[in-house]
């Protein structure tokens, strides 16, 4: 938490026993490079193991979409 706003001069670690300090790695936002790797090589091999799954459920897959 930081304070006084517009002019912040003073910072404090909000402490909470609701939630855990400090937030966990995998709660933090997502980069664009995370992004463009889960679309170009992630899904991919993704779709290479089980997208006939969605093929047979669906009639598409996640590098082969097409429209209807």
């Amino acid at each position: 938490v930081c304070w006084p706003l517009p002019d912040v001069k003073k910072c404090e670690l909000l402490k909470l026993t609701s939630r855990r300090n400090p937030i966990e790695f995998n709660f933090r936002p997502s980069s664009t490079l995370e992004y463009e790797a889960m679309f170009e090589y992630i899904l991919k091999e993704v779709d290479k193991q089980i997208g006939y799954i969605l093929q047979e459920s669906y009639g598409e897959t996640f590098t082969n979409c097409k429209r209807r």
